[in-house]
């Protein structure tokens, strides 16, 4: 192997276990450099400390280790000035605690004002980014299903169609524009409390059957 740098990124299986062997080692170009961010067991530490002793290896870094937290005293590779060691689990730094901390905290305060959350893990998932984009439509989508809703007063429904109208076609994330068309309709028609999490739930008990069209539109794209 002719590479100077090697930086490893895959699951440690059957395959991966000890990759980097004696025999690994003995191929590289004396003086490469080795960065595991992957799975301990990829590399066999007593076989990487023979090849810092012999120069093969000029310097490696480690991430991670075969076991975790590993065992300092008598460890072949902590501790060695050509070996820099960080722990796995990065959210275990002090700045990483701060870091959670801070988005926490203002995930709630968001909760509580009644904004949308990129981070629930019962709710509608989407991106930052998406949901940027999403947020003027999200009141909309509430709003024509309340009004929907008026239309057919006393008529009744079982079914609600939503379409919806983007220049991503199929690649539009509908689950909150969904969710949030139900939940407008459903505040109308129950007294129960709705929310983004159970709105399906809710209307599936209602008997409502849901269908989604989504129509791509031409013409470049600068929103939803």
């Amino acid at each position: 192997a002719a590479g100077d740098f090697f930086s490893l990124h895959m699951p440690l299986t059957p395959g991966t276990k000890k990759m980097f062997n004696d025999a690994a080692f003995a191929k590289m170009k004396k003086g490469a450099r080795i960065m595991n961010v992957a799975r301990g067991g990829v590399i066999d530490d007593d076989a990487l400390a023979r090849a810092l002793d012999a120069g093969v290896v000029a310097g490696a870094a480690l991430d991670v280790f075969e076991e975790e937290p590993p065992a300092f005293q008598g460890h072949p590779l902590i501790g060695r000035p050509n070996v820099i060691c960080t722990p796995h689990l990065g959210a275990s730094t002090t700045e990483a605690q701060e870091g959670v901390s801070t988005e926490v905290a203002e995930a709630v305060i968001d909760a509580l004002q009644g904004k949308l959350s990129a981070t629930a893990v019962n709710a509608p998932l989407v991106s930052p980014e998406v949901l940027k984009e999403l947020a003027p439509y999200v009141t909309l989508a509430e709003g024509l299903g309340k009004a929907g809703v008026a239309l057919v007063a006393d008529q009744g429904f079982t079914d609600i169609n939503i379409c919806y109208s983007s220049p991503r076609g199929d690649d539009l994330d509908t689950r909150l524009l969904r969710a949030m068309v139900i939940k407008g309709i459903l505040e109308e028609i129950t007294t129960a409390k709705v929310n983004l999490v159970n709105a399906d739930l809710l209307a599936k008990n209602r008997g409502l059957r849901i269908s989604e069209v989504t129509i791509r539109t031409e013409g470049r794209y600068v929103g939803w």
